[in-house]
């Protein structure tokens, strides 16, 4: 059985003050007692009539009577004393069994605003104090990965950011040295390296907005199905290009969805991309639309290598690629699968990746939406 600390700190102070009542009447009890004894002892060797001036026995008697009185006083006080200081032993005892395990938690607490995440409050308990001690551990694993993470992102941005820039620098020394000449095809390829770059601070911006729940969304009742065309009719170009069979299996019965419509294209697109990339040529890429209980299921399924399974929990996090040989000029900006989670996280839907080798399937989850006009747009 659980205890609470505050049932604990009761139950102590409760044992304290019975245990201090209990000694101050077992020792008040004795020498009570004991001078009760002398004085009735006293009574019988001198009861009255007896020989001598009754003047001065009762004299004499009230005398042990203001003796016995004082004597019990004397020890009351003297068993209040002693109770007094087992009271102070046992609370001087509890007090330490409180405030020992606050300055561990204080000195974890200090250690964490001094940046030492790695730290770690030593405490095994089964109370209030306990489940403290286990959330501060939690928070600081949480900010130890945390700037773990901010580390890696400044590196990745940083490793990303050099990538367009060196090409841009490249090309531009190599028309100053006249290697090149400014014709269409040499400021088509640096177009191409500034739109990338551009395509990725977009990205940067758009990751921050969804983190810092800043970015603005328009919900409105979205026909997911129109939509889902709609995107299929702009990606279908790229797939035959890349020698890809684009399958639509759409379920026109599906209702509508809250969310913001260029949003939802722009997951919907960002998955249809992946699969394009690292789908193999003469391979399969079928997009779903249906149907699952009180919301709307949507699977992009590509044939190809598959996800390692050690990779899976990691393929929505910045700037992560399964494949790691692939360069960034085709493997896109790794921001993509990121944004989309956050995406649909401000949807109040669920995106997640399943991979087995041959067939790789990432599943987006949506509420249906509430009665409303509704719009198919991007």
């Amino acid at each position: 059985m659980r205890l609470t600390l505050q049932t604990k700190v009761l139950a102590g102070f409760a044992g304290v003050f019975f245990l201090g009542l209990l000694v101050s009447y077992w020792y008040a009890q004795q020498a009570i007692v004991s001078h009760l004894l002398h004085y009735l002892q006293l009574k019988e060797i001198l009861p009255p009539g007896t020989l001598g001036d009754p003047a001065q026995v009762a004299a004499e008697m009230r005398l042990h009577e203001r003796e016995l009185l004082r004597e019990m006083r004397l020890a009351l006080l003297q068993g209040a004393g002693i109770a007094l200081v087992v009271v102070l032993g046992l609370g001087l005892w509890l007090a330490r069994s409180i405030t020992g395990p606050v300055q561990v938690l204080r000195q974890g607490a200090l250690r964490l605003a001094g940046r030492d995440y790695a730290h770690r409050v030593a405490l095994r308990r089964s109370d209030e104090i306990g489940d403290l001690a286990a959330a501060v551990n939690v928070l600081a694993a949480n900010l130890e990965q945390a700037d773990r993470l901010r580390r890696d992102l400044v590196a990745d941005v940083a490793h990303e950011l050099r990538t367009p820039i060196a090409g841009i620098r490249n090309y531009v020394e190599a028309l100053e040295d006249g290697v090149l000449a400014p014709d269409r095809e040499t400021l088509a390829a640096l177009v191409a390296e500034v739109d990338r770059l551009s395509r990725l601070i977009e990205d940067l911006h758009d990751l921050a907005s969804l983190e810092a729940d800043t970015l603005a969304l328009r919900r409105e009742r979205v026909d997911i199905v129109a939509l889902t065309r709609q995107v299929l009719a702009v990606r279908e170009p790229e797939f035959r290009a890349r020698g890809l069979d684009l399958q639509a299996k759409v379920d026109d019965a599906v209702p509508p969805v809250t969310g913001d419509p260029h949003r939802l294209g722009q997951v919907i697109g960002n998955l249809l991309a992946n699969a394009a990339r690292y789908t193999p040529a003469g391979e399969t890429v079928t997009i779903s639309v249906g149907p699952a209980g009180g919301n709307v299921l949507i699977e992009v399924t590509n044939g190809g290598p598959g996800i390692a399974k050690e990779d899976l929990p990691f393929v929505f996090e910045r700037f992560f690629r399964a494949d790691r040989s692939r360069s960034r000029a085709t493997g896109g900006s790794g921001l993509g699968l990121t944004i989309s989670k956050r995406i649909i996280e401000a949807h109040g839907g669920t995106i997640s990746a399943d991979s087995v080798p041959g067939r790789t399937t990432f599943s987006v989850v949506l509420p249906v939406a509430r009665k409303g006009p509704v719009v198919a747009k991007t």
